[in-house]
């Protein structure tokens, strides 16, 4: 798979969320670093004010081309509702993709971002 079809899929998937009438807002960025590698950052804002921050830096050569991500959601005022990321931390965690929530870190399975936008499009139902 290119990085072209890989942001091509990305962009339908966040327009698949965004006509569900609850995203106010979305300024998703692609870069293309070669044929095979890009990095994707973004903001989301829903119609509450909460707001998604996003990045990828993806390797379509490999199984999951997400090299390091983040999914950050946070309400209105700033405050953390969740985030998503596959940072190494110091002490170890023990484990790569990790969950934050509040001051709570979980092992969590590397969600995609059509994972994010379900949970967060559920927060609203």
């Amino acid at each position: 798979m290119s990085v072209a079809d890989y942001f091509e899929d990305y962009a339908r998937r966040v327009e698949e969320v965004s006509a569900t009438g609850v995203v106010a807002d979305e300024k998703i960025e692609f870069d293309h670093r070669s044929e095979t590698i890009g990095v994707v950052r973004g903001r989301l804002t829903f119609i509450d004010g909460s707001l998604l921050s996003l990045m990828e830096f993806v390797d379509t050569r490999i199984a999951d081309p997400r090299v390091t991500y983040s999914y950050h959601y946070q309400t209105m005022d700033g405050s953390q509702v969740f985030r998503y990321d596959n940072a190494l931390h110091r002490p170890a965690l023990g484990y790569r993709h990790h969950r934050h929530a509040g001051a709570t870190i979980r092992e969590a399975a590397g969600p995609l971002i059509q994972d994010v936008l379900l949970e967060i499009v559920a927060r609203f139902a």
